[in-house]
């Protein structure tokens, strides 16, 4: 697959892709952890220190939890979730859910120590999920666009302004060129701007003539597609 004739749909598909996978694992995550509280035991639990973890993001802290079990087994764990500033501090009485089969799987019951990674997927997922699909709509409207003047578009000829790069996107380290071209609509007396789609590869030795043909709607000249089908492809 040519990625830089389909720059956009390709990113487009990319971001819904990640975004599903995200969202996949926010759904499998919530699951485990609602399995788990349906199954867990309660038990009171103490903060018995505070232990700091850095990274080269920063440094945050981490309770360690002291609790006995129904058995009278005295475990001892770190809680997974740390913050900056701490959260607790040695000394705190916290509720223990606690796999009674498995009491070293346990956890601090609170909102955000629990449903801390499934929150963060789930907004990443939504977030990816809806650019993506943003662009995948925007590019078949697009699309329909392009085959709705082709059949029944009133041609042009324009004059070009310009031919420039255009450094708002990079693929595979290349950057699209962008031509912008002018018409006078002799009906109304008006200037239209167009631009063409990207063009993975500079075009302006192939329009010396300075003029491109564009396709516009006759009732709306702001619905259009410039034809650059003149134009060698791209390898």
């Amino acid at each position: 697959m040519n990625i830089q004739k389909n720059a956009l749909s390709f990113i487009g598909g990319f971001f819904a892709f990640i975004g599903i996978i995200f969202i996949c694992v926010t759904v499998w995550q919530g699951s485990e952890e609602m399995n788990f509280l349906k199954s867990a035991s309660s038990a009171k639990g103490m903060v018995t220190d505070v232990q700091m973890v850095s990274d080269d993001e920063g440094s945050v802290y981490h309770p360690v939890v002291s609790f006995k079990t129904e058995s009278n087994k005295n475990i001892i764990f770190q809680g997974q979730v740390g913050s900056n500033p701490p959260e607790y501090k040695t000394g705190d009485t916290v509720t223990v859910k606690y796999e009674k089969n498995s009491p070293n799987n346990a956890q601090i019951e609170n909102m955000i120590n629990q449903w801390f990674l499934p929150g963060i997927f789930g907004i990443l997922g939504t977030i990816f999920a809806s650019i993506g699909l943003v662009i995948v709509i925007v590019q078949m409207k697009k699309n329909d666009n392009k085959n709705w003047l082709l059949t029944n578009g009133q041609r042009i000829t324009t004059t070009i302004n310009s031919i420039k790069e255009d450094s708002s996107l990079e693929v595979q380290g290349n950057n699209p060129f962008v031509i912008t071209s002018q018409w006078n609509n002799p009906t109304d007396n008006v200037i239209y701007i167009f631009k063409s789609d990207f063009i993975w590869f500079d075009p302006e030795v192939y329009l010396s003539d300075k003029k491109i043909d564009v396709l516009i709607e006759p009732s709306n000249p702001k619905k259009y597609w410039m034809d650059i089908s003149r134009l060698p492809k791209s390898a």
